[in-house]
């Protein structure tokens, strides 16, 4: 429906991290998908990304280790 309105880009906004992986990067392409993003693989890879450059200052766990609250400080 996007080709046929003329959009030149086609991007995919997924929430199932199943279809995010390399092997189903073919069958978004076969459906005319040129990118597919997932918000939490985004909000992963930023978690990440600042846990990279801060200084864990409290670690509690919850639930038997189901729930983890975690007190950083971010270096700039």
């Amino acid at each position: 429906m996007a080709k046929k309105m003329g959009a030149a880009l086609k991007i995919s906004r997924l929430t199932n991290l199943e279809y995010v992986r390399p092997d189903k990067q073919e069958m978004f392409s076969s459906l005319g998908i040129d990118n597919i993003i997932s918000p939490t693989q985004l909000a992963v890879q930023e978690i990440t990304r600042l846990l990279d450059h801060c200084e864990v200052t409290d670690h509690f766990e919850f639930e038997d280790g189901k729930l983890s609250l975690v007190g950083i400080t971010i270096n700039d």
